[in-house]
């Protein structure tokens, strides 16, 4: 069940990168994560969310602290051997910045090793260019 949040910040989304967060820390832990993690978001209000979500995580403090929150255009000339990318609108909402091919190039191209996007697939759906670049990809969903 898709909720309605404000248009700018999903919380549901911040606990599923968080939770994906620990998960790889856990599974790697002889892996150095400091300084190699960037969560992505288009609306600053996401990445205030996202403070809050990584402080109440069970991630040690080195790691938190060493998890980089950029706004997308923040990210245009930058890169990280992680990158999460949190699209935050779902369900009924406007598709927001996936209506802009340039902002979507920026936050998928920042990636040197992996890349995890998280939203609502429903959206990348509204126009041919998204329709495309999802068809290609691999989708895989978590409830």
């Amino acid at each position: 069940m898709r909720q309605r949040f404000s248009e700018n910040r999903n919380p549901e989304e911040a606990e599923a990168i968080t939770f994906l967060l620990q998960s790889l820390v856990s599974e790697y832990r002889t892996f150095d994560f400091r300084s190699r993690i960037t969560i992505i978001s288009p609306y600053q209000e996401q990445l205030s969310t996202f403070r809050d979500a990584l402080q109440r995580s069970q991630l040690a403090a080195d790691v938190k602290e060493s998890i980089e929150l950029s706004a997308v255009d923040a990210m245009q000339g930058k890169e990280n051997d992680i990158i999460f990318v949190s699209t935050v609108r779902s369900g009924n909402d406007s598709p927001g910045f996936i209506d802009d091919q340039r902002l979507v190039n920026v936050a998928l191209s920042r990636a040197k090793y992996s890349l995890v996007v998280v939203g609502d697939t429903h959206l990348w759906r509204v126009n041919a260019w998204s329709v495309n670049l999802f068809s290609t990809s691999t989708k895989k969903q978590i409830e």
